[in-house]
């Protein structure tokens, strides 16, 4: 599949169909960009998420015969979205030093109506809504040392209270040991069955009953490449885990992925705990970078600093054309279409659809039955039979 307006040529492939030349390429750029330093944007990434996420590709990008970058995706309908959403937490075309290309065009070129993005990296697209936010990273560039001195100086007392929950946890519960590896154990399955019991506590979506997403997971914990992979952080007290984070490395730079405690010693604040060993054992590695994410959750400000902005939002490719799908969206709260982006970037088969809405039903009360379902990118082929339906 490919086109070409201005210039502009776009070729699907699967990622590991690139030839050594072409992912060489891609390697530097990303090396090259500080928007691209993040394990999302490694090769490695993108050619292992493309073998569990469904309907994904490649596009590459080329002018005449140059070749001037590549964008990893998924495609739901005729929503084009980040390759491994809703797990990836950044993405972004990977340019050629000096390159500039239009995502608008790109997106018509690769035939998608609308491209949805969380954590878009460099400048927002020139159409459609965005909501700027930044990256969230702690600077460990300077090593651990400096990098505690200076989060002490600005929160000594929350730094003071984890030394005292150490020490308290310890004495009420028994050894307490800390782990950094690349080999799961058994801390990758309680991290997933921890995140399955929390999304259902809180009413949010299971991102792990579509069964891909916990595959993709598994597979990332087995890669032992040199300069990509996973990095495991347990916490353990008396042989018992407390708290398990899932990150990503790709040479310097480390991502948060999936954090996870155990609310039995949840007074002794677990999860904290275990982030300053994780941030200590990952500068001893050789981190300089250790990011967050762009989420907003509160007790990020005691250990990162607002970095380099991303944006989150769409970007349709034909701004002026009439769409039900669209005007529903533009309807609801960010909360919901939010949701409802995570749901449709999960589900694939029509029994996963049932489900998620009927969960998303409740969250989103006031809903038509018919609009919602809508409102879950289903393919048009399929929006035909549900019309037949009558509304709940």
């Amino acid at each position: 599949m490919a086109g070409m307006t201005s210039g502009l040529e776009v070729d699907i492939r699967a990622p590991s169909d690139l030839a050594p030349a072409e992912r060489a390429a891609w390697a530097d750029w990303a090396a090259a960009d500080p928007a691209r330093d993040s394990p999302y944007f490694h090769p490695r990434y993108a050619e292992i998420a493309s073998e569990f996420a469904p309907r994904a590709g490649l596009a590459v990008l080329r002018q005449g015969d140059e070749l001037v970058g590549f964008l990893p995706f998924q495609r739901r309908g005729g929503a084009i979205q980040p390759l491994g959403a809703p797990l990836t937490d950044y993405h972004g075309p990977i340019l050629r030093p000096g390159a500039e290309v239009d995502l608008g065009q790109v997106l018509r070129r690769m035939g998608g109506e609308v491209m949805s993005f969380t954590g878009l990296t460099g400048a927002a697209p020139h159409a459609g809504a965005a909501v700027i936010r930044h990256r969230l990273t702690a600077d460990l560039s300077g090593g651990f040392g400096a990098y505690m001195a200076r989060r002490c100086a600005d929160h000594a007392r929350f730094f003071q209270t984890r030394r005292r929950h150490e020490k308290g946890l310890a004495r009420d519960h028994g050894e307490v040991e800390f782990s950094y590896s690349r080999d799961p154990g058994d801390a990758l399955d309680w991290i997933i069955d921890n995140k399955r019991r929390q999304y259902r506590r809180t009413g949010q979506h299971d991102i792990f009953a579509c069964g891909w997403t916990a595959r993709l997971l598994h597979r990332l914990a087995e890669e032992t490449g040199e300069d990509f992979g996973p990095r495991f952080s347990v916490l353990r007290v008396d042989g018992r885990i407390a708290s398990a984070v899932m990150s990503l490395t790709a040479g310097a730079a480390s991502h948060l992925w999936f954090p996870a405690y155990n609310h039995d010693y949840a007074r002794f604040g677990p999860g904290m705990l275990t982030t300053i060993r994780m941030l200590e054992a990952a500068a001893a590695e050789g981190c300089r970078a250790f990011d967050f994410g762009p989420g907003q959750e509160s007790y990020k400000a005691y250990f990162c600093e607002p970095a380099a902005p991303v944006a989150e939002g769409r970007l349709v490719a034909r701004p002026g054309r009439p769409s039900l799908t669209r005007a529903l969206r533009d309807g609801l709260g960010a909360r919901v279409a939010r949701r409802l982006n995570v749901m449709s970037a999960c589900e694939t088969s029509f029994a996963g659809w049932t489900r998620a809405f009927a969960s998303a039903a409740k969250a989103a009360a006031g809903l038509k039955h018919r609009a919602s379902l809508i409102l879950l990118g289903l393919p048009p082929t399929l929006f035909d039979l549900l019309e037949l339906a009558p509304a709940a």
